[in-house]
């Protein structure tokens, strides 16, 4: 001890005491707010006897309830506010003079595969009220967690009605909430895909038990767009935001509040939908709105990550450049911008001109006059058919003094613009010229046969169409063990975290899937299993329940990125599988992850084998 002196000695000891009494505030803080929530909810129920003590993450419930119902109360109370795994129940009750009629009341929760119930219901000596047995005959599959307090007390009336409806509802959707009380069910969730969903509900509530009553409220799900589609448009009036998409209330009101900066009209055609290439889906339609406001006229049609600029006839080359160069830098990355030239007139200005376009992976565009609202509606549902609504763009103004046949031709303009795979079709009073290439190896002979059927054989048209045999097909793509390991990678520099107890996506979370989701796009054909692990705080049921939501959530999230989840699993391992420590808190920070693994042919055969087995249990 050279160079320690007995000052150093105690500088150093008050050095790190001063850190432990840090780490000691910081836990007081954390135990004192998670206590003071709970116990403010408390005092909102008016469950003032009730005592809420934390204890570390726990909350401890204490005092006497003055019956079951109240201490039911309250632990819901708590669960509601606190992460329910962590709550722990010490409370007393309070032995009634004369024992009053117990409330059933029980709440069940479903996702997928997964079920959670809490509640107090009868104990099911006979077979027909053992609701938790029932779950798990009917569901043999399903990862079921019961909180559930059981009382000897006789079965209401109307309980066994309200439950049988109530496992109906449960068994039917994969994303719902169910209440059973004596005599009424209450159903609140997501409705089926499809046909099926839209009268779901008055089957439902047809098919109940007499006497049972029925609250049903059912949510229609998010449909999901591919492409999706952003479309602004400006005739020298003003910016008109004539459709969009996007994939939460908060993104589409960012839309319309960037049309509104610009003081231009939104026609309300919006939709809130899955399929958004990215996260910053929202800033490339602000970048597309403003960028249209400065060119003055034309329109910008935005789908997936293709940016595409239609000017007017009135913008200079000049200020098309000095447009896209802006564009260009404001736009997120990853995002392509295609400018599309500016219209010629004819060599007198005076003649009118129809342009037809198609890209290889961008918009339909019709710009160009016709005769009258009605050709122009026969013209769009001709395109809509050929190429696809979301595909199509149109720029049509009306003209009274078209020479005649003008309308006929802009049809038959179309159908040869359809068989092209990309390229322009430019029509003018005197003639219709077609270029571009095709997958067809005969399109000159058919796009000359089809102008010839339809305008006659004086019409007069070129057709220059170079014959584009399709792409080869890729080669293949990284190894699957690559793949996987790039996944991990990732996740090694950016962890997919969660809030304590809480299985949505954090705005870091959902930028790390942008990445993974990259990679998964070039692995499409390899099996992975996205698994999710939890630290061994609460109680394992809990665990193992939360870490599945966990693992499903970024499932979803992927598969809202467009990737292909055919081949992806989600598994939750709760606190099974620790990969440090659980008795630190950088132990237990470590164990709350989220990790990829490539699954062998031989476990997805075995998985498959046992799927198909349990079905035939469940269906004798």
């Amino acid at each position: 001890m050279t160079g320690l002196t007995w000052a150093k000695l105690v500088i150093l000891g008050l050095a790190a005491g001063g850190a432990y009494g840090i780490s000691l505030l910081a836990v007081d803080y954390v135990e004192d707010r998670n206590g003071s929530e709970v116990r403010a909810a408390l005092a909102a129920e008016g469950l003032d006897w009730a005592e809420a003590s934390p204890d570390g993450m726990q909350i401890v419930l204490g005092g006497t309830a003055p019956d079951e119902a109240a201490r039911f109360r309250a632990l819901t109370v708590a669960g509601r506010t606190a992460n329910p795994a962590h709550v722990r129940d010490h409370m007393e009750v309070a032995e009634p003079e004369d024992m009053p009629e117990l409330t059933y009341e029980v709440e069940i929760l479903r996702n997928g595969d997964s079920v959670l119930l809490h509640g107090l219901i009868p104990v099911g000596l006979d077979r027909s009220d053992d609701l938790v047995g029932s779950i798990r005959a009917l569901m043999p599959g399903a990862e079921i967690s019961d909180i559930v307090t059981e009382s000897l007390a006789a079965t209401p009336d109307g309980w066994t009605g309200a439950a049988a409806a109530g496992l109906k509802a449960l068994t039917a959707l994969p994303n719902v909430r169910v209440e059973i009380t004596p005599g009424t069910v209450t159903v609140d969730g997501v409705a089926p895909e499809g046909p099926e969903g839209a009268g779901w509900a008055a089957r439902f509530v047809s098919g109940l038990p007499e006497g049972i009553e029925a609250k049903v409220n059912l949510r229609q799900p998010r449909e999901r767009l591919s492409p999706f589609l952003l479309r602004v448009s400006d005739d020298g009036s003003g910016v008109v935001l004539e459709s969009c998409a996007a994939e939460s209330g908060p993104d589409l009101d960012r839309i319309v509040a960037a049309v509104a900066a610009v003081d231009g009209r939104d026609t309300g055609s919006c939709r809130v939908a899955l399929g958004a290439p990215d996260r910053n889906w929202p800033a490339a339609a602000e970048a597309a709105i403003s960028a249209l406001d400065g060119l003055g006229e034309g329109a910008i049609t935005i789908a997936d990550r293709t940016v595409t600029v239609l000017p007017g006839a009135a913008i200079s080359p000049e200020a098309l450049s000095a447009a896209g160069d802006a564009l260009r830098q404001a736009l997120p990355a990853g995002y392509r911008l295609s400018l599309m030239p500016v219209p010629v007139e004819g060599d007198d200005g005076e003649l009118p001109r129809l342009s037809l376009s198609r890209s290889a992976d961008g918009p339909v565009t019709l710009r160009g006059p016709l005769s009258s609202a009605r050709d122009e509606a026969v013209l769009a549902s001709l395109a809509a058919a050929r190429f696809g609504a979301d595909s199509l763009t149109r720029v049509i103004s009306l003209g009274d003094d078209l020479p005649q046949g003008w309308d006929l031709r802009a049809l038959a303009a179309t159908e040869a613009l359809s068989a092209l795979s990309e390229g322009r079709v430019e029509m003018t009073p005197e003639a219709i010229t077609v270029t571009g290439s095709s997958a067809q190896e005969d399109a000159v002979q058919a796009i000359t046969a089809e102008l010839r059927r339809t305008l006659g054989q004086e019409a007069v048209f070129s057709v220059d169409v170079a014959y584009a045999p399709p792409p080869p097909e890729q080669e293949a793509g990284p190894s699957p063990k690559a793949c996987v390991e790039a996944v991990n990678g990732i996740l090694l520099d950016d962890r997919i975290d969660f809030d304590p107890g809480s299985v949505e996506l954090g705005k870091a979370g959902l930028e790390t899937v942008d990445r993974i989701a990259e990679v998964l796009r070039g692995c499409p054909d390899v099996p992975m299993e996205i698994g999710g692990h939890t630290d061994s705080q609460g109680r394992e049921e809990m665990n193992q329940l939360l870490s599945q939501a966990r693992a499903e959530a970024v499932l979803q999230a992927l598969a809202g990125r467009r990737v292909l989840t055919s081949q992806l699993t989600a598994k939750g391992y709760g606190e099974s599988q620790p990969i440090a420590d659980n008795g630190t808190e950088a132990g237990r920070e470590a164990n709350r992850r989220i990790a990829f693994r490539l699954v062998a042919p031989e476990e997805r055969q075995a998985e498959a084998e046992a799927s198909e087995e349990a079905g035939t249990d469940g269906s004798n």
